[in-house]
């Protein structure tokens, strides 16, 4: 029995909707690309964990030196003291204590971070220690100290990473283009590696493939992948092509560029550096078109601004929304809040909140009609909540929730129309906006591409200046948006809302 036969028996699928039909998937590997975790991003974020508990250490050690509270030590002690953990860090790393890509014995995890931490305070007090400079006063007890607790962080973690390798949360969803021989061989090394999660095979030339290789099934051609339920969990699209099918590959990249995500070449050289081709896969793949991921230390910081700032604003403005809600009640029967079904990261569909400012019966979940100016189905008091953007308050929920950002592309309905046409039709780089969470604000908005899309040419400025933000997404120039937001809003005076 193949790995891939117990997933296969335990497929089901999932509802069909108008313009997303029928995709089986593994049950198991149903969690959104967002909700998974990157081994790369965990062991870096572990790393900055450690650094903190390593200095932590090192200013405790430091201030009863200082203090004189119990440890005898010379004060030029104080710089091996303090250039340890930057030692320490390094040594950490170069004996791989952060190496989650293949499950590591307890044991032997222990000792990389017994001897990563000697060295590392080895490098720090020997200078010092050779011209007679210090004593080894302080060395033990650092050591003994960080180990202690570096352990107990490291038990608690294996455990932790255990469980998320036996949920495939740890690897990177795939699927494959192509049913050859090149896939056949993919397969065969994601299976014995462990590291990658296949989750199906779409060929081009569907009447030619068999129903499965490998066990990996074959779910059918580009236009099922293009319409797939299957998007929202796929990290990444890998095409499995001979090295000599060049006209075939450029044919599919071109078809295939309108998805959101990294789209990934794999060439079976069956030579020695074959495996470390297969093992870039799960670590850092080359794109073959589009934007490049947002970089992971990038992604920490951001979500933690956004967890930050987002719960700070629901306290300070929670008197505010209680107003809003208790106004909405009197002004229209109705519920408080309107919820609508809009793509967030990676074409996943996310139920985005707004406080209902449109009439209860004539409300348009599907966006099939824009708002436009003077729009008979809004509210007295819902014009209000438009003109401030008021009513886009409750959207800090969706924020704590990981569906949106504090700043990004503003999530469109999945159905939107625009000029009678369904907008993300209207240019093939729209998908690319979903390669990072949508927003409550974002670069557009600031630049004045505010409110409904009514033409292609809207449609499209509102792409670009997306695609702007994502290339040149960074802290600095969050804030800046998040700073520019309020007043850029109420000197808009033209904007529909």
């Amino acid at each position: 029995m193949t790995k891939f036969e117990p997933l296969e028996a335990g497929f089901t699928r999932l509802r069909a909707t108008q313009h997303r039909p029928y995709a089986p998937l593994p049950a198991a590997l149903m969690t959104p690309a967002r909700l998974r975790m990157s081994g790369r991003s965990l062991a870096r974020s572990m790393a900055l964990s450690d650094s903190v508990i390593l200095f932590a250490t090192s200013l405790v050690l430091a201030g009863l030196a200082v203090g004189g509270q119990g440890v005898t030590l010379n004060r030029l002690a104080l710089i091996p003291l303090l250039l340890a953990p930057l030692m320490a860090g390094f040594t950490m790393r170069a004996f791989r204590t952060y190496a989650f890509e293949t499950p590591t014995a307890p044991w032997l995890g222990l000792g990389r971070i017994g001897a990563a931490l000697l060295v590392g305070a080895g490098m720090a007090w020997a200078p010092w220690i050779w011209f007679g400079r210090t004593v080894l006063a302080p060395l033990a007890p650092w050591v003994l100290l960080n180990f202690l607790i570096l352990a107990s962080t490291y038990l608690w973690r294996s455990r932790k990473v255990a469980r998320a390798r036996r949920d495939k949360l740890l690897n990177p969803n795939v699927v494959i283009v192509g049913a050859t021989s090149t896939a056949q061989h993919l397969i065969e090394k994601a299976r014995a590696s462990d590291t990658i999660n296949v989750l199906g095979v779409f060929e081009p030339r569907r009447r030619r493939a068999p129903s499965a290789i490998d066990g990996a099934p074959v779910l059918g051609d580009i236009d099922a992948l293009l319409q797939s339920d299957i998007l929202p969990y796929v990290d990444r699209v890998i095409i499995a092509l001979p090295s000599e099918a060049t006209g075939r590959v450029a044919a599919l990249v071109e078809r295939l560029k309108i998805l959101p995500h990294p789209l990934t070449l794999y060439v079976d050289a069956k030579t020695k550096t074959d495996q470390e081709a297969f093992s870039q896969l799960a670590v850092t793949p080359l794109d073959l078109h589009g934007i490049p991921l947002a970089e992971t230390e990038g992604a920490i910081v951001k979500r933690g601004l956004d967890v930050v700032l987002a719960s700070i604003a629901l306290v300070l403005l929670g008197p505010v929304m209680a107003l809003i809600a208790l106004r909405i009640k009197f002004d229209s029967h109705g519920p408080i809040f309107f919820r609508q079904k809009r793509f967030g990261f990676n074409n996943e569909v996310i139920t985005v909140l707004k406080f209902r400012t449109m009439r209860i019966e004539v409300c348009d979940a599907f966006a099939h009609r824009q708002v436009s100016s003077d729009d008979p189905r809004v509210t007295r008091f819902g014009r209000f909540l438009r003109r401030t953007s008021l009513d886009e308050l409750p959207q800090l929920i969706n924020v704590l929730r990981g569906d949106m950002s504090l700043v990004g592309p503003r999530p469109h309905a999945v159905t939107m129309h625009s000029s009678g046409q369904e907008t993300a039709r209207m240019t093939k780089q729209y998908a690319w906006r979903h390669r990072v969470k949508p927003g409550i604000t974002g670069w557009a908005q600031i630049n004045g591409s505010r409110g409904p899309v009514e033409t292609e040419a809207a449609v499209r400025r509102r792409v670009e200046l997306d695609l702007a933000y994502i290339r040149r997404q960074s802290l600095a120039l969050d804030l800046y948006i998040l700073v520019m937001t309020v007043p850029r809003l109420l000197g808009d005076r033209q904007a529909i809302r």
